[in-house]
């Protein structure tokens, strides 16, 4: 029980932070299927489907950008994204470590690779309309 009233709160400082900064709150995002998700493994399943849809729509906008991009700027950009990678899975897993060995580990862990995953969507469009 104390590892899921953690985990709201989490979400909640979250997702407070996000309506300050005037994004979108990560639960518009989801399906309402998945807002109406009761279990942790049902949970899991909708963030898994979130997550590897922010991946895809993440190597289309990637892609794009570099085709836009001249060769310096493709070096730097290729650089960030290997620092990027590294900085999603280790937040990730730091993140998740709040619940280490528990049933809520993964859930956390995959709903910040799929959170962190749709900011860096954010800001590569922001650099791909300049």
């Amino acid at each position: 029980m104390l590892r899921f009233c953690c985990l709201i709160l989490l979400l909640a400082v979250g997702l407070r932070t996000d309506v300050a900064r005037g994004q979108t709150p990560p639960a518009a995002n989801r399906s309402e299927a998945c807002q109406d998700a009761s279990t942790t493994a049902a949970m899991r399943s909708c963030e898994n489907t979130r997550y590897e849809a922010a991946d895809r729509r993440l190597n289309e906008v990637y892609s794009r950008l570099m085709g836009s991009l001249g060769k310096s700027r493709q070096e730097k950009l290729q650089a960030a994204q290997r620092a990027w990678l590294q900085f999603r899975d280790a937040n990730a897993a730091f993140l998740s470590s709040s619940a280490e060995g528990g049933t809520l580990e993964p859930l956390i862990r995959i709903t910040a690779l799929a959170d962190i995953t749709e900011a860096r969507i954010t800001e590569l469009m922001k650099v791909e309309v300049r």
